[in-house]
């Protein structure tokens, strides 16, 4: 009977010694989320400025509704209250809900962001009946308004459940804000600890002759809102993009395309209606055409046409007619002076073809240097390749080839 006594004891110290020593902190925690509610402190996402520090894009106060989901009690009865003083609907509460069901249930989920005052006096006045509801405090993004350098900045969202999946969102979670286009998404930096601790945003970033050391210099992208809305207001009306360049260092120095769209449509949660017609505008004005739109270069394309027929010695003392027009490949082409009174260049050398834009003096060129040598040089001065421009979803152009075309 002693022994048996003593063995038992045994037992039970060893079981202590196991729960209070050996698995102490486990059981610490487990007990410490009995007791404390992690209600999450979001962040303010930081700023961002333009090369003299002004602020592009700011935050906003907000207030948001969580839904303690950790209630002993059978709330799902008051869903059709809650939805109605929230100005939602049941199914959307429901939806909510089953997304957010393999989360843990201490774990608040966010309700609706964004409320008004009349939701907040709502949540206020009903403490005691729906204590499932809780307000926080948080800050929204301010974008500027008429979308002005909305293709730059971008835009930020809730993480999706697709995101969710992939391994570059591995360390968020369902209900985080993320970066979704443009610097905002270009710019993110991954949680580290703390909850909602996320992407900081820095001073709109380099585009173009970062020294390869990683050091700074002259050649940083410093976006100035002057510059800015110069080509903002030249764009205005029209559909296409501005890029204005220091050809020094290649620096970006403004970049705008139109048409264009409002951030600010997506700094809380953007409607399903919203969206659709945004997808279905057949502008296009999600569409960055500055690094995204693959369209002819015109007349632009004919300095390295220059470029390689000088190069190959087959420009220096070339001249060619221009009566107007002529005949390549079987096919009669105008030169763009036949719609002017002069109709004809005349006779034009490689400075006159320049300055004059000569179409056949170009097109003679291009037939006498052959596609292999025009795609030699164009590759070599960046067509046909990305810039390496430091905004996401860059495409780059297509510099047709005997290899391009065998593919």
């Amino acid at each position: 009977m002693q022994y048996g006594i003593l063995l038992m004891f045994v037992v039970l110290a060893l079981r202590l010694w196991d729960l209070q020593v050996v698995s102490g902190d486990k059981y610490e925690v487990l007990a410490e989320r009995n007791r404390v509610r992690a209600v999450p402190i979001l962040a303010p996402r930081g700023k961002i400025l333009d090369r003299e520090g002004r602020i592009i894009v700011d935050n906003r106060p907000s207030s948001s509704v969580l839904l303690l989901r950790d209630q002993q009690r059978d709330w799902s009865q008051e869903l059709p209250k809650i939805a109605a003083g929230l100005n939602l609907t049941v199914p959307e509460i429901q939806d909510k809900l089953r997304r957010f069901a393999a989360e843990p249930k201490f774990r608040p989920m966010d309700l609706k962001d964004d409320i008004t005052a009349d939701e907040l006096a709502f949540v206020e006045s009903h403490r005691d009946e729906l204590p499932e509801l809780e307000v926080i405090m948080e800050q929204r993004r301010l974008y500027p308004r008429n979308g002005f350098m909305a293709h730059i900045v971008g835009y930020v969202g809730e993480v999706s459940e697709q995101m969710l999946n992939s391994p570059a969102y591995e360390l968020y979670e369902q209900g985080d804000v993320v970066g979704k286009s443009g610097v905002e998404q270009q710019r993110a930096r991954r949680r580290l600890c703390a909850p909602s601790t996320m992407l900081r945003m820095v001073p709109l970033p380099r585009f173009a002759g970062e020294d390869p050391s990683g050091i700074e210099g002259k050649a940083r992208s410093r976006i100035g809102l002057r510059c800015g809305y110069q080509i903002e207001e030249a764009l205005e009306g029209h559909n296409g993009a501005i890029v204005a360049l220091d050809p020094h260092n290649g620096e970006i120095l403004a970049m705008a395309s139109r048409p264009t769209y409002d951030p600010n449509l997506f700094a809380v949660r953007i409607t399903r209606k919203e969206w659709s017609a945004l997808l279905t505008d057949p502008a296009k004005p999600l569409l960055n055409k500055a690094i995204q739109a693959q369209l002819a270069p015109g007349s632009v394309f004919k300095i390295i046409m220059a470029t390689a027929g000088l190069q190959e010695g087959v420009a220096e003392d070339m001249h060619v007619n221009c009566p107007g027009g002529a005949t390549f490949y079987g096919r009669f082409f105008k030169c763009w002076i036949a719609s002017k009174p002069q109709r004809a260049h005349g006779i034009v050398d490689i400075r006159k073809a320049i300055y004059q834009s000569c179409d056949v003096f170009f097109y003679t060129l291009a037939e006498r240097l052959g596609i292999g040598r025009i795609a030699k040089y164009a590759y070599a001065l960046g067509l046909g390749q990305k810039t390496g421009v430091d905004l996401p979803d860059e495409v780059s152009g297509v510099m047709p080839s005997e290899e391009w075309k065998i593919k």
